[in-house]
């Protein structure tokens, strides 16, 4: 009775005070009406009674009726669909104002285009030191090679370098000073008036870069306002310009009738093929896998067209997913000629010789079915296991089925061939987004035979970069070199004591002490660590590792003075491990006075020269606010260029920012995403935030039960908060 007169209340005073409400009762029995006289007169036997809802069965996509019910769809990249001003990072450079360099400068320009385009910054910045320093479009050029490292010298000497160029009249320059007033670059103050009249004025001049980040302000509302009639017409004049990435968004915006525009599939396929033939990488990977899914899910007999930009994508972009996804596409199509197993496995190969996780484990699915080679369980074995070392976490699941396969023998072998192959894995290289002839000549292939840098380690003790061969005339020693070296602690510390009584000598017998004190280290024996260390050192094996490692040991006894004066040593010498932690002692006021300033300037050489750990810890600067202003935008760039590097303590932070919205619109799913990558690296906090989202329903459904399972699996890795979560958890 309570509930029918509070809800009579309501009535009244809808009633008397809102005039929609009463007509709203004078129009819904008409509209009942009608409907049901439609019905009464209509054609009722097309919709027969118990069967109009049935949902066609299209367990088989080639059913009739499920090629429209199950289509697919496009997938595109975050600068395309998902545009801000911050993440336009393909800059398509204006050929034409080479022209006005003096002739001896222009193959120096396009040189440097070439290497800043593959990722090779100072390469770039190398390649126009002898070119004419005061012309505007050297300074551009250099301007953009030192932006994308970002050390606070470099965006420093970078602004400096376009504000010169700005002035002389280099259009690009100035629209590019704008993006950065717009954005707040590193530590440069924002300035978005003065930002958007560069880029407007630009856009106005006709810089298709400039109409393609005026486009982006008016539809991301960073110029204050929403126009997207604008914003199309912007990025369409930006496309017919031949803008790459224009074309793209274009594509994007016509398929989901942004601004206006009605939605036509024809031409946001014509504008993604003008995008991709133009050489935009993403456009081609976009393609490519439309294609190929759709004649999986039978949607298209000729597959073609995807297998074509999967080559472009991988050949001139140096697209790894692309080569990973053709060889896949090899395999697993229909008929000839696509359907080609040896092609697929000479494609993986490839990327082998690369530590990308997707390409081991389809290597050992290879290997495992005898597909384009003979079948090999012990080497499918090993990629599986350089795979789940590389993050790739259902690929323990494979190895868990081998083990009921293979004897012990077999899968000892195994373990030491994997051992081997991730010791001499190389870094992936930077994806060439916009493809050139200038960036196909500025170096080698990857898929050449080349060398390559090692890959970038923990700040931790390492295996030593340097690989050592044993001499040639002692067979038993180089047969213990990669057992030396390997992960099995103890097998490792009986083979390195075996080199050492061998009889090499020189700076080659330091190397087993080396790797000896590193095994010795993780057992926390850290005072037979440094004996090791001090060894190795006399014997100047491997100095470099070996001051850092001392150093590192010497810190985990809590003797932080004689650890800074080793990281000291080894930075001296080249140790970017060294760079980090040196870095650390002063962030943290560990044997030396605590001075952000003095950690932020070790970490940015870190981070120059690659080091995810050093990007991970700026990250945390900024977004902290220690020894800098608090500035989320230049956290989440660091933090992004250190998860790209498969820092998982970066993801996890990644995931923190979108949780609590920092500097970014809050979103649980894109939150989440990060957090589970970190997690399949083994980052506990990273599980532990898991918990919180499912035990809160932030993003997910409520569920204690799964709540738990994540404070279960960051607890045992020894979590301290999750363990206090279990006990209050109910």
């Amino acid at each position: 009775m309570r509930l029918i007169g509070r809800t009579a209340a309501l009535h009244i005073a809808f009633w008397q005070y809102d005039p929609w409400y009463r007509r709203a009762w004078f129009v819904w029995p008409q509209a009942t009406a009608i409907l049901l006289a439609a019905w009464l007169v209509g054609d009722r036997t097309t919709l027969p009674i118990g069967k109009w809802a049935k949902p066609a069965d299209c367990t088989n996509p080639s059913n009739p009726g499920c090629a429209a019910t199950k289509r697919v769809m496009l997938s595109w990249s975050d600068e395309a669909a998902k545009p801000t001003i911050a993440n336009q990072t393909s800059v398509t450079v204006d050929r034409s104002a080479l022209r006005s360099s003096a002739a001896a400068d222009q193959p120096k320009l396009l040189a440097a285009l070439g290497a800043y385009y593959r990722g090779e910054w100072a390469k770039a910045v190398d390649t126009l030191n002898p070119a004419t320093a005061a012309d505007p479009t050297v300074q551009f050029v250099k301007a953009l090679a030192l932006l994308i490292p970002g050390t606070t010298d470099q965006v420093r000497d970078a602004q400096t370098l376009l504000r010169s160029a700005a002035a002389a009249g280099q259009r690009q320059a100035s629209v590019m000073l704008g993006r950065m007033l717009m954005v707040g670059w590193g530590t440069m103050a924002k300035d978005e008036q003065r930002g958007r009249e560069l880029i407007e004025q630009g856009a106005a001049a006709g810089d298709p870069y400039a109409m393609r980040l005026a486009a982006i302000g008016y539809l991301d509302r960073e110029f204050g306002s929403y126009d997207p009639v604008k914003a199309v017409d912007l990025t369409r004049k930006a496309a017919e310009a031949g803008e790459p990435v224009a074309m793209m968004q274009l594509a994007y915006l016509i398929r989901t009738g942004r601004g206006g525009l009605a939605r036509d599939d024809a031409k946001v396929l014509d504008y993604l093929r003008r995008s991709a033939q133009a050489g935009y990488t993403d456009a081609q990977y976009t393609l490519a896998r439309w294609t190929i899914e759709r004649y999986e899910n039978r949607e298209t007999e000729d597959p073609s067209e995807g297998f074509k930009w999967y080559e472009r994508a991988y050949q001139h972009g140096y697209s790894f997913p692309a080569l990973v996804n053709l060889a896949r596409a090899y395999r697993f199509a229909l008929v000839a000629p696509w359907f080609d197993t040896k092609r697929s496995f000479a494609l993986l190969e490839l990327c082998a010789p690369y530590a990308f996780s997707f390409c081991h484990y389809w290597l050992a699915e290879e290997y495992r079915s005898g597909a384009g080679t003979a079948q090999d369980l012990v080497k499918a074995y090993a990629h599986y296991s350089v795979a789940r070392r590389l993050g790739l976490e259902y690929a323990q699941n494979d190895l868990q089925q081998l083990d009921a396969v293979l004897l012990p023998n077999a899968r000892t072998t195994a373990t030491q061939l994997a051992e081997t192959i991730s010791a001499g894995l190389k870094t992936i290289p930077w994806v060439v987004s916009l493809q050139s002839p200038e960036a196909d000549s500025a170096g080698p292939s990857p898929w050449a035979t080349q060398a390559s840098p090692p890959r970038p380690q923990p700040a931790a003790p390492a295996a030593p970069a340097q690989q050592p061969a044993a001499p040639a005339q002692q067979p038993a020693a180089t047969a213990d070199w990669p057992a030396c070296k390997g992960d099995d602690v103890e097998r490792a510390m009986a083979a390195c004591t075996r080199l050492i009584a061998s009889g090499i000598g020189g700076t080659e017998l330091g190397t087993p002490h080396l790797y000896k004190a590193w095994n010795h280290y993780k057992k926390k024996q850290y005072k037979e660590a440094i004996d090791e260390d001090d060894l190795a050192i006399q014997l100047r094996g491997l100095l470099p590792n070996a001051c850092n490692d001392r150093g590192v040991a010497y810190q985990a006894l809590g003797k932080f003075q004689a650890a800074a004066h080793d990281f000291q040593d080894a930075a001296a010498l080249g140790s970017v491990f060294a760079l980090t932690n040196m870095g650390r002692l002063y962030e943290t006021g560990r044997g030396v006075a605590k001075d952000y300033s003095e950690a932020r300037r070790w970490y940015e050489r870190a981070a120059e020269k690659g080091d995810a750990d050093a990007m991970s810890y700026l990250g945390g600067m900024y977004h902290d606010g220690e020894g800098v202003p608090k500035d989320y935008a230049a956290a989440r760039r660091w933090y992004e260029q250190a998860a790209a590097l498969g820092e998982r303590s970066a993801m996890n932070w990644l995931g923190v920012m979108y949780h609590n919205g920092e500097g970014v619109p809050q979103n649980y799913a894109e939150a989440r995403r990060w957090y589970e990558q970190a997690a399949g690296l083994g980052e506990s906090w990273a599980m532990f935030n898991i918990g919180i989202m499912y035990e809160f329903g932030q993003g997910v459904s409520q569920d204690k039960s799964e709540a738990r399972n994540w404070y279960q699996k960051a607890a045992a890795l020894g979590h301290a908060e999750a363990n206090r979560k279990l006990q209050t958890l109910r």
